[in-house]
Formats: structure tokens, sequence, C-alpha cells
């Protein structure tokens, strides 16, 4: 058994992360696979991000077009 280290968490965290946002319905051709894209950031709090808080000190533009143009996933919880 595998001992569990950063990188071995990170890539069982993604997987599961991908796993969970496929939808369950078969999809009919190449052209309907959903886009994901799972941002993964050390030291980003929640209120950083323009487009969850307005006062946000920083600027992120580019995320905040992704955000306006699909979905927001904002209720997590971790144990």
């Amino acid at each position: 058994m595998e001992t569990l280290n950063r990188r071995n968490f990170l890539r069982m965290v993604a997987a599961g992360a991908a796993a969970m946002s496929m939808p369950t319905c078969k999809l009919k051709s190449k052209s309907e696979l959903p886009n994901i894209i799972y941002i993964l950031a050390d030291d980003l709090g929640y209120g950083d991000v323009s487009s969850l808080n307005e006062k946000s000190k920083l600027h992120t533009g580019n995320i905040d077009r992704i955000a306006r143009q699909g979905m927001k996933f904002t209720d997590a919880h971790s144990g």
C-alpha cells in the first residue's frame, strides 16, 4: 500500500473531482462532452476571487469570465 503523501493526495482529489463532475447520462457525440476546468490554488481564499467577492483587492478577470460563462460550485465541505 502506498503512503499518503501530498502528491498522492492531490491525485486522489483530482480523480475524485473529475469523476464526480461527469454526467451520469450517456452522451451522444464528442461535441456534447463537457468542458471541465478544475482550479487548484494554494493560499487562495474564497473571497480573493473577484467573481465571488465584489470588494476583493485582486482583479481576476479571466476567472470572472469563466465563472460568468459556466457553472460555479460554492458549497463544499471537508472532514
